[in-house]
């Protein structure tokens, strides 16, 4: 990515959900709050995705099929830990 950054880093998304669940204050509970920041990093990686693809044509497309599939895979196991 531009930043130098990766694109999809699990463990820094973990990080910051955690400190926001640390942080919450409410109303609402951490699940709600953890559900509605996990919903704006999907976007926001989806989004970034699309664009990349508009930009880098057929490779970017096998590129975001990728992390779509890295991406599924990270968050299922995300979600066994969380319950665990």
């Amino acid at each position: 990515v531009a930043s130098g950054l990766p694109a999809y880093d699990p463990q820094r998304e973990t990080q910051v959900l955690n400190k926001i669940a640390q942080r919450n204050q409410g109303p609402l509970d951490n699940e709600s709050v953890l559900a509605v920041f996990g919903s704006i990093i999907r976007e926001t990686r989806r989004l970034g995705t699309e664009r990349m693809r508009k930009l880098e044509g057929v490779q970017a497309k096998t590129l975001h099929n990728q992390r779509a599939d890295a991406i599924q895979v990270a968050e299922s196991q995300a979600a066994h830990e969380q319950y665990e």
